[in-house]
């Protein structure tokens, strides 16, 4: 939610949806959200902490292996 403020303070228009949801589905969730609303593109981040186990297991890992469209992490 302090995001999307700090986007709207800009002019931006970002709504906020929480998906409560094992790692397997949340990483799936999010990149169909993120289609479903027209995104070309889906900015993430990952914890630094143990960044490979994450990228493998966690939702970072699944919206990577089951995205269609560019992913950008950042750690």
């Amino acid at each position: 939610p302090e995001v999307a403020e700090y986007l709207r303070w800009h002019g931006v228009a970002a709504p906020v949806t929480e998906i409560e949801a094992s790692a397997w589905l949340a990483g799936g969730r999010l990149i169909a959200g993120a289609i479903e609303a027209g995104a070309d593109l889906v900015v993430m981040g990952a914890y630094s902490h143990h960044l490979m186990r994450r990228l493998i297991f966690g939702v970072a890992g699944v919206a990577l292996a089951r995205s269609t469209i560019p992913v950008l992490m950042a750690e």
